[in-house]
This record gives structure tokens, sequence and C-alpha cells, in this order.
């Protein structure tokens, strides 16, 4: 089969899934991206977005006409690159407007990954301390814009948990299946013996290793209670060390409307004062490297609002770290507690604590946490596992047997 995934980024969703159905059963795959970087093991076809809103725009209004612009930029590029295959169906990252006039120019099915739907008056005020301005409220409205185009214009979709699906319109729930993009578990998994070297640096023997990942630091990923979990934590258990992985900057929500630093972790060090000898922040790092940190964790902390899971997780789980997690319905669906991680409310600092302490001082005791979270990722999210399942959603949305 010959497929095109558009994406603005790579690797993306797309890139690892790209790659094995060429590998591993021969079809044709090619990449649409704004990405500048080079991969040799792909064809690309750069697009270009051709200017977005300004202030002129109305509020409510810019991220249409920024996902319109991406859409017409994606629609230029691919209309004018010399496919060596005819797309037989296009795959795309639904809400950027990537694959908006692809259907009716290539002729073919699209099939979208529906990641989130807004619901603004059920439940989207995810932080109370952060309440969501009436403005915002209504944009939140307009967000959905594009997704609805795109869940109209769809042979067929996915989303990577039920919880998320269920966000969506019912009339369109026919359309989507769950389906997660899938974890790379010979990346992704338990290396006991691995050196303690974490970005250059050696970590003693004696030190415990608790890790955070995010792609931002933000109030979406409760990276304010982390702190303050880490706090109650090295109080009672000072020879640990926190290695944070990530970057400084906010990819979901409004964090920076509130605050008056330039980046929450600022705002929440300020606030909170931890002992920065207690944390290493290492900046974003390469998929090896990441597992390599991973590897080592003694205690792995994830939270999130009720809202995308994050590949962090699935990764965390696929390496069999010990992991403390929120009580919120998306983590419920990956973990159970007290059998694949420690679950508490989100706001339960104490209780979060308490659970870290529990696996730091009794690591043999809850050595079952990291098996069976392993064990959850073999059984329904290795990439061996979702792989066929999405050929056979390409198969049904082209009417084209798959293997």
């Amino acid at each position: 089969m010959n497929v095109l995934f558009v994406h603005q980024n790579f690797p993306a969703q797309f890139g690892y899934i790209a790659q094995a159905l060429q590998k591993q059963h021969g079809w044709n795959c090619v990449y649409a991206t704004k990405w500048k970087g080079e991969f040799k093991a792909l064809p690309f076809i750069k697009y270009r977005q051709a200017g977005g809103a300004t202030d002129q725009v109305h509020f409510l209004a810019r991220n249409f006409e920024n996902t319109s612009r991406a859409a017409l930029g994606v629609y230029r590029a691919v209309r004018d690159a010399k496919f060596r295959h005819k797309p037989d169906v296009v795959v795309g990252h639904s809400g950027f407007g990537s694959t908006a006039f692809l259907g009716e120019l290539l002729q073919c099915p699209v099939v979208n990954l529906f990641e989130f739907f807004y619901r603004p008056y059920r439940g989207v005020n995810f932080r109370p301390e952060f309440p969501i301005e009436e403005e915002f409220q209504k944009r939140l409205h307009v967000l959905n814009a594009t997704i609805l185009l795109d869940l109209h214009a769809a042979a067929a979709g996915y989303t990577p948990t039920h919880f998320q699906r269920n966000q969506f319109p019912r009339e369109y729930l026919p359309k989507i299946d769950t389906l997660f993009d899938g974890v790379d578990t010979t990346v992704f998994r338990p290396r006991p013996s691995r050196p303690r070297v974490i970005h250059g640096r050696t970590i003693p023997d004696d030190v415990k290793i608790v890790t955070y990942v995010s792609r931002g630091f933000e109030s979406t990923r409760g990276f304010d209670i982390f702190i303050r979990v880490a706090k109650r934590i090295y109080a009672e258990y000072p020879n640990v060390l926190f290695v944070c992985v990530g970057s400084n900057r906010v990819c979901y929500g409004g964090d920076l409307r509130f605050i008056e630093e330039k980046s929450f972790r600022e705002h929440v060090e300020k606030k909170e004062q931890p002992d920065p000898e207690k944390f290493f922040y290492t900046g974003t790092v390469p998929t090896g490297e990441l597992a390599d940190i991973l590897a080592l964790s003694d205690a792995h902390i994830y939270f999130t609002v009720p809202f995308v899971l994050s590949w962090s997780l699935f990764n965390a789980m696929s390496s069999g770290c010990r992991i403390v997690s929120c009580r919120v319905a998306p983590v419920e669906e990956a973990i159970i507690h007290g059998q694949s991680g420690l679950l508490s409310d989100f706001y339960d600092v104490e209780g979060h604590a308490q659970h870290a302490l529990q696996i730091l001082r009794q690591p043999d005791a809850w050595a079952h946490l990291g098996v069976n979270a392993r064990r959850t990722i073999e059984a329904k999210y290795d990439l061996t596992r979702t792989l066929p399942q999405f050929m056979r959603l390409l198969g049904r949305a082209t009417g084209k047997p798959t293997p």
C-alpha cells in the first residue's frame, strides 16, 4: 500500500509507524512535514506555511486562520510533488488543517489521528487556580472548527485512549477507533546493569534516582505538584536526585497568562524554593538517551490533568519503572493502582510523596509495579501489536485487504 503521512513535525506520531510499514511490510511511505531536518530512511515532502494570523485577525478566528494557511501550504507542496507511487491513503493529525484539501486533490481516503475534542462546559477548566477567562472559553468552541471539518471529511480515524475518544461528539464515534501509536519495546526496556551515567553525569550508587519527564514543565502536566512532592520526599529521604527531562516551555494551557515569570518552572521555583542540589535538569534528549535515563529510574513520577496521555508514561511503563501517578481517567486506563503503579488524587501531595517513599525504601517489595507495567505495554501497547491494528484500519478505509 502507498501511504502519505502528514505532520508538521517529525517523527511525531507517524515517523516510527512509517518506518515499520516500509521495513517490515514493504509499503511505500512518504512524509509531508514542516520539519527542517533530514532523514534518509523516508522520502520527505517539505511544505511551508505562508504567513499566519496577525493582531488584525479576530482573537477567536486566529487558530482557524493558521490552520487554513497550513492546509494551503500542504496542498501546494503535495500538488507539486513527484510521487513514485500515487498514495492510496493519506494519514494526518487532525487539528493542524494539514489534510483538509488532500482527499479531493489525490482522490483517495483520508484517515486522521483525532487527539482531543474540547468541551468548554464539561470539565475543561482542569486547574481551578488557573481559571479560563470568558474570551478563552469562547475560543475553545472555535478550536474545534478544524477538527470538525476533519471529522466530516475523514474516511476513518483513531485516537490513543478510550478517554480521548469519549470526548468527541457521539455522532462521529463510529468513525473513530481506539488505537495507541505503539511503543518500541526494544528501545524502552528494563536494563538493570546499565552504568549510572545520565547526560554525562555519574550518579553515585547510594543515590536514588527519581525521574520526571514532560515535553514542557507546565501546570497541565502537574510540574508544580511534582516540585511539592519532591520537596516532601527529600525532606524524609535526602539521598535522592530528581532527574527532570523536558523544556521550560508551556505546550498546553495558558500558564503564562497567570504569572509574571518567563516560564512556569521559574514561577514554581520562585514560589516553592526547592533545593537546587536535589534536581538535575537535562533539557530535551534524544530517544535513546531518554530510554537510558528511564532504565536507571528507581521511581518515576507522572502527573497530568484529564487530557491527552503523554508518550512518556508509556515509555516509562515499557522501561519497567515503578510509577507514581494521579488518579484521573486517562491514567487509570493504563495503570491499575497497586498492580502496575501507585495512584493518588491529583492534588494529594502527601499521598504521592508517601507512595514514592515506600518505593525508595522497599524497592523489592514494589518490584511488581515495574514488572506489571512492562507486561501491560507488551500486551496492549507494543508496536508489534498496534501496527497490525493500524494496517487493518487503513485496509478498511481504502477497501484494500492487508495481510
